[in-house]
């Protein structure tokens, strides 16, 4: 495989990353939409996809959201499991990440160096939504 092959391959990875965080995290904001008003739009998009919010959603069922200036946290301790699942599946693909641990605990910056990347790889796709 030559260089250039393996650099595609890579960035294919972080893509088929970037569309399974993207899948969780729009299932987990229809369902707070419906369940808890929560407005869905590119602001609360946008203050969910840092890997800090990914870990408190996942791992401490609390959800950011913009009110006014501010930003809230709402519990959604009563999401479904499956609601929840493919956004924890993705936190488990991750390299280095020990779903043990809070995401500001974890041994090494490597998750959420590689949940960049996968950010970074939907930037452009991204972009039109959160303008």
């Amino acid at each position: 495989m030559t260089e250039k092959e393996q650099a595609v391959g890579i960035l294919d990875m972080f893509r088929v990353r970037g569309d399974v965080l993207m899948d969780g995290l729009l299932k987990v904001l229809h369902w707070a939409h419906a369940m808890k008003g929560i407005k869905l739009d590119a602001a609360q998009i946008q203050s969910s996809i840092p890997f800090s919010e990914v870990g408190h959603l996942v791992q401490d069922r609390q959800l950011p959201t913009k009110r006014g200036a501010s930003t809230v946290t709402v519990d959604v301790s009563d999401i479904p499991d499956t609601v929840l699942a493919p956004f924890r599946a993705y936190l488990h693909v991750i390299p280095d990440f020990d779903p043990a641990l809070p995401v500001d605990k974890q041994p090494s910056d490597e998750p959420k160096r590689h949940h960049d990347f996968v950010v970074t790889s939907l930037r452009k796709n991204l972009e039109s939504y959160l303008v």
